[in-house]
């Protein structure tokens, strides 16, 4: 069974060494930070990534401004410095975590988490992911939990019972369609910092 969910760790999160790409300037400008990256980031509007430098950072694409540039906010609990040439680099942030698998009789539950993205975070001081290192796992990084805290990744937990036999290309299947219709149901709903700091005085409904 560790083999089992090794190799569903390895499926699932690092596409990420693929998607890697070179970083070639960092522009910080009024709270918006712009990545030049050294070839196409793939990235696309509400997407989530990480930053390896100058400042290890994990964060939400905001605008897209062609193959090679994106721009995303400031994060409140990470300060990114500019960065003239040679950045580091940057890839893809994990959609979901795998965190483990209980075997029963008939039965096998596949515990996991989502981490879906928003542009509108609600921060949440000291929020830690619930994958954490094993012996065969890194777990959540520092700008991974980072992100959690600031609330522009937003972790939910979830639990899936399926039979003995059943091949675990179904599984992965099933959770990648889990990822995707969650992540589109947060998009076309209300986002959770929409109305962060909005108060009624008696009179009005007015943001402080």
């Amino acid at each position: 069974m560790k083999k089992l969910l090794l190799a569903l760790t390895l499926w699932l999160l690092p596409s990420l060494a693929s998607a890697a790409v070179g970083i070639s300037t960092i522009t910080v400008a009024s709270g918006t930070v712009t990545v030049t990256t050294a070839s196409a980031h793939g990235l696309a509007v509400n997407t989530g990534f990480c930053l390896s430098a100058p400042a290890s950072v994990c964060a939400v694409a905001k605008t897209i401004t062609n193959a090679t540039v994106f721009t995303f906010d400031m994060p409140t609990n990470t300060t990114v410095a500019p960065c003239g040439a040679s950045c580091g680099s940057g890839d893809l942030a994990p959609k979901l975590a795998v965190l483990q698998v209980t075997p029963g009789q008939s039965t096998k539950i596949f515990s996991y988490v989502l981490w879906l993205t928003t542009l509108t975070p609600l921060p949440k001081s000291g929020a830690l992911s619930a994958w954490t290192a094993t012996a065969t796992s890194a777990g959540a990084s520092t700008a991974q939990n980072n992100a959690l805290a600031a609330g522009s990744f937003i972790e939910i937990a979830r639990a899936v019972s399926f039979p003995l036999a059943q091949a675990i290309a179904d599984v992965q299947t099933y959770m990648q369609n889990d990822y995707n219709s969650t992540q589109a149901a947060l998009v076309g709903n209300t986002q959770p910092g929409a109305f962060y700091g909005f108060v009624w005085n008696g009179g009005a409904w007015i943001q402080q």
